[in-house]
C-alpha cells in the first residue's frame, strides 16, 4: 500500500462519511495492494498529494477477484455510487456516473 496515496484519498473523502468509508474498506483489500498510484481507479485530483477513487474500474475490477476481496470491493462500488449491493454481492452501476 503507498500510504502518499492513502493519506491523499482520506484528504479527498473528507467530509463525506461514504467516501471515507470507502477509502477505508479498499484500504483492507488484498492488503492494502489495491491502493497504488497505478491502479486505474485511482485518479489525481487538482490538489498536489491529492486521489480520488473511480468507481468505474473499480467495477470491473470485482470480476477477478474472489472471496472476501470480491464482496469489500462491491461494497466500495456502492459507497462510492449509492447503489444498493445485490445478492450477488456486485452493485447495479450506471455505466457513467
Amino acid at each position: 500500500m503507498s500510504s502518499e496515496v492513502l493519506v491523499g484519498l482520506r484528504r479527498w473523502s473528507a467530509g463525506s462519511a461514504t467516501d471515507a468509508a470507502a477509502v477505508e474498506l479498499l484500504a483492507l483489500v488484498a492488503d492494502g495492494r489495491l491502493i497504488q498510484r497505478s491502479c486505474p481507479w485511482v485518479q489525481p485530483c487538482g490538489r498536489l498529494g491529492w486521489f480520488c477513487l473511480d468507481a468505474v474500474p473499480l467495477t470491473q475490477l470485482q470480476g477477478r477477484l474472489r472471496g472476501v476481496d470480491r464482496h469489500l470491493v462491491a461494497l466500495v462500488v456502492a459507497l462510492l455510487t449509492n447503489k444498493r449491493v445485490s445478492r450477488a454481492g456486485r452493485a447495479d452501476v450506471e455505466a457513467a456516473a
